[in-house]
């Protein structure tokens, strides 16, 4: 009975670990992972994304707020980026959201996440800090 027990609960906790690690695309009809073996990258590194970020970025001078914008997006099969979507902005400033997707939606492509050796969709998380230097 322990036995049934214990395999039982393996299959489940494996069924519930498989279901989190991806997510139906309906407009690409492809799976989109939350977890991957071998992460997507940002051509040359993650220097070349700070100054990708550094030197695109406009920050709204109208709004004088400092903090971080957090989205997330999914990097496509072939490097490319769709469904930007902010998921924590700074309070009070829709300028840094609007100024964040449109610099996410202007990078250049990106070298694709793999898993088991295939190329996949996958979900990015990138913080941009709007910080004022005087």
């Amino acid at each position: 009975m322990t036995r049934y027990f214990i395999v039982l609960f393996v299959c489940h906790l494996s069924f519930f670990s498989f279901s989190q690690e991806t997510e139906k695309n309906i407009s690409t009809n492809d799976r989109i992972a939350f977890f991957v073996e071998e992460e997507a990258e940002f051509i040359g590194g993650q220097k070349a994304l700070n100054a990708y970020i550094d030197s695109s970025l406009i920050y709204p001078f109208q709004v004088c707020v400092q903090g971080k914008c957090y989205a997330r997006f999914v990097i496509n099969i072939d490097g490319s980026i769709s469904d930007v979507k902010i998921i924590h902005g700074i309070p009070g400033c829709d300028e840094c959201d609007k100024e964040t997707v449109r610099v996410i939606m202007a990078m250049p492509k990106w070298k694709p996440a793999k898993n088991q050796g295939k190329i996949v969709a996958c979900y990015y998380t990138l913080a941009i800090d709007f910080t004022i230097y005087r």
